[in-house]
Protein backbone atom coordinates (compact mmCIF):
# COMPACT_ATOMS: atom_id res chain seq x y z
CA UNK A 1 0.00 0.00 0.00
CA UNK A 2 1.42 3.38 -0.98
CA UNK A 3 1.95 5.75 1.91
CA UNK A 4 -0.70 8.44 1.94
CA UNK A 5 -2.11 10.99 4.33
CA UNK A 6 -3.66 9.28 7.32
CA UNK A 7 -3.11 7.47 10.59
CA UNK A 8 -0.43 4.78 10.73
CA UNK A 9 -0.21 1.95 13.22
CA UNK A 10 3.34 0.99 14.20
CA UNK A 11 3.98 -2.32 15.96
CA UNK A 12 7.16 -2.78 17.98
CA UNK A 13 8.76 -5.02 20.60
CA UNK A 14 7.56 -4.78 24.18
CA UNK A 15 9.05 -1.91 26.14
CA UNK A 16 10.54 0.16 23.32
CA UNK A 17 7.62 2.43 22.32
CA UNK A 18 9.54 5.47 23.59
CA UNK A 19 12.62 4.51 21.60
CA UNK A 20 10.58 4.12 18.41
CA UNK A 21 9.15 7.59 19.01
CA UNK A 22 12.68 8.92 19.57
CA UNK A 23 13.88 7.40 16.30
CA UNK A 24 10.92 8.84 14.40
CA UNK A 25 11.78 12.29 15.75
CA UNK A 26 15.48 11.80 15.02
CA UNK A 27 14.64 11.04 11.37
CA UNK A 28 12.30 14.07 11.36
CA UNK A 29 9.43 11.92 10.15
CA UNK A 30 7.00 12.16 13.08
CA UNK A 31 4.22 14.72 12.79
CA UNK A 32 2.11 13.56 15.73
CA UNK A 33 1.84 10.55 18.02
CA UNK A 34 -1.90 10.09 18.47
CA UNK A 35 -1.90 7.16 20.90
CA UNK A 36 0.43 4.65 22.56
CA UNK A 37 -0.65 1.16 23.54
CA UNK A 38 1.07 -2.12 24.31
CA UNK A 39 3.64 -2.67 21.54
CA UNK A 40 1.85 -0.05 19.40
CA UNK A 41 2.02 3.59 18.40
CA UNK A 42 -0.59 5.33 16.28
CA UNK A 43 1.08 8.17 14.40
CA UNK A 44 0.77 10.76 11.66
CA UNK A 45 3.88 11.16 9.53
CA UNK A 46 5.48 14.34 8.24
CA UNK A 47 7.01 12.64 5.23
CA UNK A 48 5.08 9.74 3.77
CA UNK A 49 8.07 8.27 1.98
CA UNK A 50 8.59 4.49 1.88
CA UNK A 51 12.38 4.78 1.74
CA UNK A 52 12.36 6.90 4.92
CA UNK A 53 10.04 4.49 6.71
CA UNK A 54 12.42 1.63 5.94
CA UNK A 55 15.15 3.54 7.78
CA UNK A 56 13.22 3.14 11.04
CA UNK A 57 15.12 0.17 12.45
CA UNK A 58 13.34 -0.17 15.82
CA UNK A 59 9.88 -1.06 14.47
CA UNK A 60 8.50 -4.49 13.75
CA UNK A 61 6.04 -3.30 11.13
CA UNK A 62 3.85 -0.45 9.93
CA UNK A 63 0.21 -0.53 8.84
CA UNK A 64 -2.33 1.92 7.54
CA UNK A 65 -4.89 2.08 10.33
CA UNK A 66 -8.35 1.18 9.01
CA UNK A 67 -10.58 1.01 12.09
CA UNK A 68 -11.38 -0.29 15.55
CA UNK A 69 -14.19 -2.36 17.02
CA UNK A 70 -15.19 -2.18 20.67
CA UNK A 71 -17.04 -5.01 22.38
CA UNK A 72 -14.71 -8.02 22.36
CA UNK A 73 -15.06 -10.36 25.31
CA UNK A 74 -13.21 -13.51 26.30
CA UNK A 75 -15.53 -15.94 24.53
CA UNK A 76 -15.75 -17.33 21.03
CA UNK A 77 -19.29 -15.93 20.82
CA UNK A 78 -17.94 -12.37 21.07
CA UNK A 79 -15.89 -12.97 17.93
CA UNK A 80 -19.06 -13.17 15.84
CA UNK A 81 -19.63 -9.43 16.29
CA UNK A 82 -16.02 -8.75 15.34
CA UNK A 83 -16.42 -10.76 12.13
CA UNK A 84 -19.65 -8.92 11.32
CA UNK A 85 -17.90 -5.57 11.83
CA UNK A 86 -15.05 -6.65 9.56
CA UNK A 87 -17.46 -7.78 6.85
CA UNK A 88 -19.66 -4.67 6.99
CA UNK A 89 -17.17 -1.90 7.74
CA UNK A 90 -13.56 -2.90 7.10
CA UNK A 91 -13.74 -5.09 4.02
CA UNK A 92 -15.60 -2.54 1.92
CA UNK A 93 -12.86 0.06 2.50
CA UNK A 94 -9.91 -2.24 1.73
CA UNK A 95 -11.46 -4.55 -0.88
CA UNK A 96 -10.23 -2.51 -3.90
CA UNK A 97 -6.69 -2.80 -2.53
CA UNK A 98 -6.99 -6.56 -1.93
CA UNK A 99 -8.45 -7.39 -5.34
CA UNK A 100 -6.46 -10.00 -7.30
CA UNK A 101 -3.98 -10.38 -4.44
CA UNK A 102 -2.79 -12.94 -1.93
CA UNK A 103 -3.95 -11.86 1.53
CA UNK A 104 -2.79 -12.98 4.98
CA UNK A 105 -4.60 -12.23 8.27
CA UNK A 106 -2.60 -12.16 11.52
CA UNK A 107 -4.21 -11.75 14.93
CA UNK A 108 -2.69 -11.10 18.36
CA UNK A 109 -4.27 -10.38 21.72
CA UNK A 110 -3.46 -9.58 25.32
CA UNK A 111 -4.68 -11.62 28.25
CA UNK A 112 -6.35 -15.00 28.53
CA UNK A 113 -9.15 -15.68 26.05
CA UNK A 114 -11.31 -18.68 25.31
CA UNK A 115 -10.26 -18.62 21.68
CA UNK A 116 -6.98 -18.96 19.81
CA UNK A 117 -5.50 -16.62 17.22
CA UNK A 118 -6.07 -19.30 14.57
CA UNK A 119 -9.79 -19.49 15.45
CA UNK A 120 -10.23 -15.76 14.77
CA UNK A 121 -7.98 -15.75 11.72
CA UNK A 122 -10.02 -18.63 10.31
CA UNK A 123 -13.28 -16.71 10.79
CA UNK A 124 -11.88 -13.66 8.98
CA UNK A 125 -10.40 -15.88 6.28
CA UNK A 126 -13.86 -17.33 5.63
CA UNK A 127 -15.13 -13.82 4.92
CA UNK A 128 -12.22 -13.13 2.57
CA UNK A 129 -12.76 -16.42 0.74
CA UNK A 130 -16.23 -15.20 -0.24
CA UNK A 131 -14.44 -12.61 -2.41
CA UNK A 132 -13.47 -14.71 -5.41
CA UNK A 133 -10.70 -12.29 -6.44
CA UNK A 134 -8.70 -12.89 -3.24
CA UNK A 135 -6.21 -15.72 -2.62
CA UNK A 136 -6.32 -16.31 1.14
CA UNK A 137 -3.09 -17.38 2.90
CA UNK A 138 -3.33 -19.23 6.22
CA UNK A 139 -0.88 -18.95 9.11
CA UNK A 140 -2.33 -22.09 10.66
CA UNK A 141 -1.59 -24.04 7.47
CA UNK A 142 1.88 -22.46 7.37
CA UNK A 143 1.34 -21.07 3.88
CA UNK A 144 4.60 -19.68 2.56
CA UNK A 145 5.29 -16.02 1.87
CA UNK A 146 4.01 -14.81 -1.48
CA UNK A 147 5.75 -11.83 -3.05
CA UNK A 148 3.47 -8.82 -2.98
CA UNK A 149 1.09 -10.36 -0.45
CA UNK A 150 -1.22 -8.02 1.45
CA UNK A 151 -1.35 -8.42 5.22
CA UNK A 152 -4.26 -7.60 7.50
CA UNK A 153 -3.33 -7.11 11.15
CA UNK A 154 -5.80 -7.37 14.03
CA UNK A 155 -4.84 -6.79 17.65
CA UNK A 156 -7.23 -7.24 20.59
CA UNK A 157 -6.47 -5.36 23.78
CA UNK A 158 -9.04 -5.14 26.57
CA UNK A 159 -12.35 -5.07 24.64
CA UNK A 160 -11.01 -3.25 21.54
CA UNK A 161 -9.81 -4.75 18.26
CA UNK A 162 -7.64 -2.55 16.01
CA UNK A 163 -7.41 -3.23 12.27
CA UNK A 164 -4.53 -2.35 9.95
CA UNK A 165 -3.45 -3.13 6.41
CA UNK A 166 0.27 -3.56 5.76
CA UNK A 167 2.33 -0.94 3.97
CA UNK A 168 4.93 -3.52 2.87
CA UNK A 169 4.54 -7.17 1.86
CA UNK A 170 7.03 -8.32 4.53
CA UNK A 171 7.36 -7.18 8.16
CA UNK A 172 10.22 -4.70 8.55
CA UNK A 173 11.88 -6.73 11.32
CA UNK A 174 12.66 -9.44 8.75
CA UNK A 175 16.00 -8.11 7.63
CA UNK A 176 16.87 -9.21 4.07
CA UNK A 177 20.48 -9.84 5.08
CA UNK A 178 19.51 -12.55 7.58
CA UNK A 179 19.50 -15.54 5.27
CA UNK A 180 20.98 -18.10 7.71
CA UNK A 181 19.40 -19.12 10.99
CA UNK A 182 21.37 -19.45 14.21
CA UNK A 183 20.04 -20.46 17.64
CA UNK A 184 18.88 -17.58 19.88
CA UNK A 185 19.43 -14.83 17.33
CA UNK A 186 18.45 -11.48 18.81
CA UNK A 187 15.42 -9.70 17.36
CA UNK A 188 16.94 -6.98 15.10
CA UNK A 189 14.73 -4.08 16.37
CA UNK A 190 15.87 -4.82 19.95
CA UNK A 191 19.49 -4.70 18.76
CA UNK A 192 18.71 -1.46 16.92
CA UNK A 193 17.18 0.07 20.06
CA UNK A 194 20.26 -0.85 22.09
CA UNK A 195 22.56 0.63 19.43
CA UNK A 196 20.51 3.81 19.20
CA UNK A 197 20.95 4.42 22.94
CA UNK A 198 24.68 3.65 22.99
CA UNK A 199 27.08 6.62 23.36
CA UNK A 200 30.50 5.57 22.06
CA UNK A 201 33.26 8.13 21.62
CA UNK A 202 34.01 9.15 18.05
CA UNK A 203 37.38 7.41 18.15
CA UNK A 204 36.12 4.25 19.92
CA UNK A 205 35.77 0.80 18.47
CA UNK A 206 32.42 -0.83 19.15
CA UNK A 207 32.75 -4.47 20.15
CA UNK A 208 30.37 -7.32 20.90
CA UNK A 209 32.29 -9.89 23.00
CA UNK A 210 29.60 -12.54 22.38
CA UNK A 211 28.51 -11.59 18.88
CA UNK A 212 26.82 -14.78 17.68
CA UNK A 213 25.70 -14.23 14.10
CA UNK A 214 26.42 -10.49 14.29
CA UNK A 215 22.95 -8.96 14.69
CA UNK A 216 23.93 -6.31 17.26
CA UNK A 217 27.00 -5.20 15.33
CA UNK A 218 25.10 -4.96 12.04
CA UNK A 219 22.37 -2.86 13.64
CA UNK A 220 25.00 -0.76 15.45
CA UNK A 221 26.89 -0.09 12.23
CA UNK A 222 23.67 1.39 10.85
CA UNK A 223 23.54 3.81 13.80
CA UNK A 224 27.31 4.48 14.01
CA UNK A 225 28.61 4.09 10.44
CA UNK A 226 31.90 5.97 10.97
CA UNK A 227 33.00 3.81 13.93
CA UNK A 228 34.88 0.52 13.55
CA UNK A 229 33.12 -2.63 14.78
CA UNK A 230 34.60 -5.96 15.92
CA UNK A 231 32.77 -9.13 16.98
CA UNK A 232 34.12 -12.06 19.05
CA UNK A 233 32.63 -15.49 19.55
CA UNK A 234 33.95 -18.94 20.41
CA UNK A 235 31.63 -20.58 17.86
CA UNK A 236 33.10 -21.18 14.41
CA UNK A 237 29.58 -21.57 12.98
CA UNK A 238 28.42 -18.24 14.45
CA UNK A 239 31.42 -16.37 13.07
CA UNK A 240 30.91 -17.93 9.62
CA UNK A 241 27.25 -16.82 9.57
CA UNK A 242 28.18 -13.34 10.86
CA UNK A 243 30.68 -12.91 8.04
CA UNK A 244 28.08 -13.95 5.47
CA UNK A 245 25.55 -11.56 7.00
CA UNK A 246 27.80 -8.51 6.67
CA UNK A 247 28.54 -9.47 3.05
CA UNK A 248 24.77 -9.55 2.46
CA UNK A 249 24.44 -6.07 3.98
CA UNK A 250 27.49 -4.69 2.20
CA UNK A 251 29.25 -3.26 5.26
CA UNK A 252 32.64 -3.76 6.93
CA UNK A 253 32.80 -5.47 10.34
CA UNK A 254 35.68 -7.60 11.64
CA UNK A 255 34.97 -10.94 13.33
CA UNK A 256 37.32 -13.06 15.41
CA UNK A 257 36.75 -16.60 16.60
CA UNK A 258 38.14 -16.35 20.12
CA UNK A 259 37.16 -16.16 23.76
CA UNK A 260 36.83 -12.41 24.37
CA UNK A 261 37.36 -12.86 28.11
CA UNK A 262 40.87 -14.24 27.60
CA UNK A 263 43.88 -12.45 26.08
CA UNK A 264 41.81 -9.44 25.04
CA UNK A 265 44.15 -6.65 23.92
CA UNK A 266 41.91 -3.94 22.41
CA UNK A 267 41.99 -0.36 23.77
CA UNK A 268 39.46 2.46 23.46
CA UNK A 269 36.36 0.34 22.92
CA UNK A 270 32.65 0.53 23.71
CA UNK A 271 30.57 -2.61 24.33
CA UNK A 272 27.11 -3.36 22.93
CA UNK A 273 26.18 -6.95 23.72
CA UNK A 274 23.69 -9.61 24.69
CA UNK A 275 25.89 -11.82 26.95
CA UNK A 276 25.16 -15.55 27.33
CA UNK A 277 22.00 -16.20 29.37
CA UNK A 278 18.73 -18.08 29.01
CA UNK A 279 18.11 -21.66 27.96
CA UNK A 280 20.39 -21.78 24.92
CA UNK A 281 23.51 -20.21 26.43
CA UNK A 282 22.86 -20.80 30.11
CA UNK A 283 25.92 -20.45 32.31
CA UNK A 284 25.93 -22.92 35.16
CA UNK A 285 25.33 -21.29 38.54
CA UNK A 286 28.68 -22.54 39.83
CA UNK A 287 30.46 -20.74 36.96
CA UNK A 288 28.37 -17.57 36.92
CA UNK A 289 30.34 -15.56 39.48
CA UNK A 290 33.61 -16.32 37.67
CA UNK A 291 32.06 -15.35 34.34
CA UNK A 292 30.76 -12.08 35.77
CA UNK A 293 34.15 -11.20 37.29
CA UNK A 294 35.85 -11.80 33.95
CA UNK A 295 33.19 -9.87 32.06
CA UNK A 296 33.33 -7.00 34.59
CA UNK A 297 37.08 -6.74 34.04
CA UNK A 298 36.40 -6.30 30.33
CA UNK A 299 33.76 -3.63 31.05
CA UNK A 300 36.14 -1.75 33.39
CA UNK A 301 38.64 -1.45 30.54
CA UNK A 302 35.98 -0.11 28.16
CA UNK A 303 34.48 3.35 27.58
CA UNK A 304 31.06 2.05 28.66
CA UNK A 305 28.48 -0.52 27.63
CA UNK A 306 24.88 -1.17 26.63
CA UNK A 307 23.88 -4.69 27.61
CA UNK A 308 20.78 -6.90 27.47
CA UNK A 309 20.56 -8.80 30.75
CA UNK A 310 18.26 -10.85 32.98
CA UNK A 311 17.60 -9.42 36.43
CA UNK A 312 20.08 -11.66 38.28
CA UNK A 313 22.91 -10.49 35.98
CA UNK A 314 22.14 -6.87 36.82
CA UNK A 315 22.51 -7.63 40.51
CA UNK A 316 25.86 -9.29 39.86
CA UNK A 317 27.12 -6.31 37.83
CA UNK A 318 25.95 -3.93 40.56
CA UNK A 319 28.02 -5.99 42.98
CA UNK A 320 31.09 -5.18 40.88
CA UNK A 321 30.63 -1.47 41.65
CA UNK A 322 29.27 -0.21 38.31
CA UNK A 323 26.62 2.46 37.84
CA UNK A 324 23.82 0.73 35.95
CA UNK A 325 20.94 2.62 34.34
CA UNK A 326 17.90 0.77 32.99
CA UNK A 327 17.03 1.83 29.43
CA UNK A 328 14.04 -0.42 28.77
CA UNK A 329 12.44 -3.70 29.81
CA UNK A 330 11.41 -6.20 27.17
CA UNK A 331 10.82 -9.92 26.66
CA UNK A 332 13.10 -12.40 24.92
CA UNK A 333 11.32 -15.66 24.14
CA UNK A 334 8.86 -14.95 26.94
CA UNK A 335 11.51 -14.11 29.53
CA UNK A 336 11.97 -10.63 30.99
CA UNK A 337 15.19 -8.87 30.02
CA UNK A 338 16.53 -5.39 30.67
CA UNK A 339 18.60 -3.22 28.37
CA UNK A 340 20.97 -1.33 30.64
CA UNK A 341 23.67 1.27 30.26
CA UNK A 342 26.83 0.75 32.27
CA UNK A 343 28.98 3.80 32.96
CA UNK A 344 32.65 3.23 33.68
Amino acid sequence: MALKSGLYWIRCSAGINHIVEYELKKLDILKKCDLKKHRSLFVYLKKEDSSLVKKIKTIDDIYSYVGSFQGIGNTKASIDSLVTYFNNKILSSINPYLKNSSVRVTLSFLGTRNFSRFYVEGKINDVLKSCNTINVLSNENEDKFTKGEKRIRIHIEDDIADFGISVFDKPLHRRPWRKDSYPSQLHPPIAAAMSLLATPKANSTIIDPFCGSGTILIESKNQHPSISHIGYDISKEAISIAKRNVINVGISISFKQQDSLKNFKENGFYIISNPPWGDKHLIEKSNLNLFMRQFSKLIKNSDGAVLLLPENYIKLINNQGFKVKQLFQTRIKGKIAFAVKVDV
